[in-house]
């Protein structure tokens, strides 16, 4: 199971980047930055996860979450930017009959010409969730 794992890391990372290196713009660039954490917190995860005990197994599982928050809350934040650059809630609505709960925010703002300030909100949102991340990161560059 731990090589099908793998073999999915790696095929998201592949897929992702070719994704989103069809048309080249400085959030597309950006996107790639948070899809490559998300896969290096996979692949951390799958290296603690199956190659190390006790208390290394530990540090390096609570590395990988901090890796996944961070990358969630980047991909958040570049979200946010391209409601508050496009000023249109389109990279968030649904064309589906049943709508997710994010869908039919997106589409109220947008029925009420909030989409910039829908923006504003979840790039404060990502910023709010990769606040103790970076603060991880942080103290663990200090006592390097």
């Amino acid at each position: 199971m731990k090589w099908l794992l793998l073999s999915f890391i790696v095929l998201t990372a592949f897929v992702g980047n070719a994704a989103l290196l069809e048309h080249y713009t400085l959030l597309r660039a950006l996107g790639m930055l948070a899809l490559n954490l998300l896969v290096l917190s996979f692949g951390l995860t799958w290296w603690y996860g199956y190659f190390s005990k006790g208390d290394k197994r530990a540090r390096g599982l609570i590395l990988s979450h901090a890796t996944l928050m961070l990358a969630l809350a980047f991909g958040t934040i570049l979200l946010g930017a391209d409601l508050v650059l496009s000023n249109s809630c389109d990279a968030v609505l649904s064309s589906s009959n049943r709508k997710s709960i994010r869908a039919q925010i997106a589409d109220f703002a947008q029925s009420l010409g909030y989409c910039k300030e829908l923006g504003l909100v979840m790039a404060s949102i990502g910023v709010f969730l990769a606040l103790p991340s970076i603060r991880l990161f942080v103290g663990l560059s200090r006592r390097a």
